[in-house]
């Protein structure tokens, strides 16, 4: 028999690690009990198999930014080799964060992420990490696959970047696959998807 789930939000995804379940949503104002003025990017933590949560609110305060900032969270979650969890946090043309636990994910530290040699036309900036899903190959690299807008990337050098066939759904009509060796804080381009 079903059980509800206490999950505020919409775009669910769920990452599991070590045993533990987490689920990342995002929060809108209009949702639920939000009493924030625009949306947060919330991740519930389950270590018992989903009989109990708990819930982290990654909000404006939490980052020392503007309340007005719209907060979402990429895809997944991932255990980096130095057994940190690490995850992404992106706000809309603004900045986007690091957020890493070490004591599997009950606390959160943040640093800010960069786009490395992954340039955008002025003007038409959207976090590499939005929407991005990341994952460690067998030979240990991270990489990750982000969605982008074709138009709004300034190198137009990135192997295979516009044989990608753009779809009409919203802004991120292309893919990225994209590699850090720095645990998640830079970026680079690998090739179009």
């Amino acid at each position: 028999k079903g059980k509800h789930m206490p999950f505020k939000g919409y775009e669910a995804s769920a990452s599991v690690i070590d045993g533990i379940i987490f689920v990342q949503t995002h929060l809108y104002p209009d949702m639920f009990d939000n009493d924030f003025e625009n949306c947060i990017a919330l991740l519930y933590r389950s270590e018992d198999n989903g009989e109990t949560w708990t819930e982290m609110r990654f909000t404006p305060e939490f980052f020392g930014i503007n309340s007005n900032i719209v907060l979402c969270m990429s895809r997944n979650l991932i255990k980096l080799p130095d057994n940190s969890i690490v995850g992404f946090v992106w706000t809309m043309g603004e900045c986007q964060y690091r957020v890493r636990s070490i004591d599997k994910g009950k606390s959160w530290s943040i640093d800010i992420v960069e786009d490395g040699d992954i340039k955008f036309k002025e003007g038409t900036y959207r976090p590499i990490m939005a929407e991005a899903v990341t994952f460690i190959t067998p030979s240990k690299r991270l990489m990750a696959v982000a969605r982008v807008t074709l138009s709004n990337l300034a190198d137009e050098n990135i192997p295979h970047l516009y044989n990608a066939k753009p779809f009409d759904t919203d802004e991120g009509d292309g893919m990225l696959l994209i590699e850090s060796n720095d645990f998640g804080l830079t970026w680079h381009a690998v090739r179009g998807l």
